[in-house]
């Protein structure tokens, strides 16, 4: 069973936590802080910590990588605080982030970050900037570190194009799944080897846009309308780590891709496959699975929240509208899980940032939103997690099992022996492999019992 949906924060205008008192105006000043420039999109949870990401589609936005804390100079509000510090939000310095536009946290505590390079290329108020390559990095989030960087060759990520989406992560294989929307050939799916720091680019026409004839192009949200041709856009990873769930957002149709034909595939075999899974009620953005294969998602006509039941064989029957509202869910942009059962997501109003007619003032309410529902669940990683305990688990009872027998046989060999001898000695270690055995069995009793 789900609950209705709870607003966590909720936003007008960003603002950040600034370094200085005098920060804010200077920025505002040299053109380094354009208010109406700064929208929230992703979104992940760490713990209690919870981390958004800001764009740098345009001018004027001084941190990309964020998390959400309360104001320091007023504590009835709440504000972003650049992560992992101000000074790695750094514009021209490609060592630092240029574009985050979503990352992954995994249950270790380690951020995959992916960041497109490019800034300001949606822009109309200049050209974009193509100074730095798009890159990934993982950062250890308890211990504040870096932990590894890698910078994707041209031919995977176009310098000059790529717009690297969203993120999804196989952490037993140690491979992350990209969605990039733009680059040579619009849509595509960029799949990077960590453990072998290796990537690669999977494209395909089922990674593209429908026709801009197509309804598909046109997002209607209330009395709204944006034409769109963007391409692969939602990315999700079934928890068995067996397939890649994929869609365009200019598009109703949903997609996935065995994960062993993104990491190992051959022209031959691709198009046998991908499989067609039918289509949604309206496009969406980001979706996201639960560790028992529910998928969720948005619906942007609808102003809702929906989903796909576990192990779901057609789209169009068993899509269901779990909560709807036409103020405070109007485009629901990305998923996040915690540990506490709650399915995480924002919402942004974004066809309203793009049609340049966003309420900045307040006079509409707020423009941005992190919600969480809860759902009982968690995390699509959390099943790998479970499935590598559980291993762990029945390695451990194997070893203790093999004691167990290995000392009956001892005592019964030399049962013979010690009863002529030491008889009380051989009774109580009789007793004591007993005891054992009895324990070993009430403790797996009790396992399965839940107890």
């Amino acid at each position: 069973m789900t609950a209705s949906p709870l607003i966590v924060y909720q936003f007008v205008t960003v603002d950040y936590d600034w370094p200085e008192e005098t920060s804010k105006e200077a920025f505002i000043n040299n053109g380094s802080f354009i208010v109406s420039n700064n929208i929230i999109t992703g979104l992940k949870i760490y713990e209690n910590r919870v981390f958004v990401t800001v764009p740098r589609w345009k001018q004027g936005v001084p941190s990309t990588l964020n998390e959400v804390v309360v104001n320091p100079k007023n504590t009835t509000n709440y504000v972003l605080r650049p992560f992992p510090s101000w000074e790695m939000q750094t514009l021209g310095n490609c060592s630092c982030l240029q574009y985050v536009q979503s990352m992954e946290i995994d249950p270790y505590g380690r951020m995959w970050i992916i960041d497109t390079g490019r800034v300001n290329f949606l822009d109309n108020q200049t050209v974009p900037d193509n100074t730095c390559p798009p890159k990934f990095l993982l950062w250890d989030i308890p211990k504040n570190q870096l932990l590894s960087k890698y910078t994707f060759p041209n031919e995977v990520a176009p310098y000059n194009s790529t717009f690297l989406n969203d993120i999804v992560v196989d952490i037993k294989h140690e491979i992350a799944y990209i969605s990039d929307v733009l680059g040579t050939e619009p849509g595509a799916i960029v799949v990077y080897d960590h453990s072998e720091q290796q990537s690669h680019r999977f494209a395909d026409p089922t990674m593209t846009h429908d026709p801009e004839s197509s309804e598909a192009s046109t997002i209607r949200i209330n009395n709204y309308t944006l034409n769109t041709t963007t391409s692969q856009d939602g990315i999700s990873l079934s928890p068995n780590l067996e397939y890649v769930y994929y869609c365009p957002m200019a598009s109703y149709k949903l997609y996935r891709i065995p994960t062993s034909t993104l990491r190992n595939y051959t022209d031959d075999k691709t198009a046998h496959s991908i499989q067609f899974l039918g289509e949604r009620r309206s496009q969406m953005d980001g979706m996201t699975f639960s560790n028992d294969s529910v998928l969720y998602f948005g619906s942007f006509s609808d102003d809702a929240i929906a989903m796909l039941p576990s192990f779901f064989t057609n789209v169009s029957s068993q899509e269901q509208l779990l909560f709807r509202n036409s103020t405070t869910m109007q485009w629901q942009d990305t998923w996040a899980w915690d540990n506490q059962g709650y399915v995480w997501w924002t919402t942004n109003r974004l066809h309203r940032y793009f049609l340049q007619n966003m309420d900045w003032t307040g006079g509409e309410g707020a423009n941005m939103r992190v919600c969480k529902m809860f759902v009982g669940a968690s995390s699509y990683m959390m099943a790998s997690v479970e499935h590598e305990t559980s291993s762990s688990h029945h390695g451990l009872s194997s070893v203790i099992i093999g004691l167990i027998v290995m000392s009956v046989v001892v005592s019964i060999l030399l049962h013979n022996y010690t009863f002529l001898y030491y008889p009380k000695k051989s009774i109580l270690f009789f007793q004591f492999n007993t005891r054992l055995i009895s324990a070993y069995l009430v403790t797996e009793i009790k396992q399965k019992r839940g107890e």
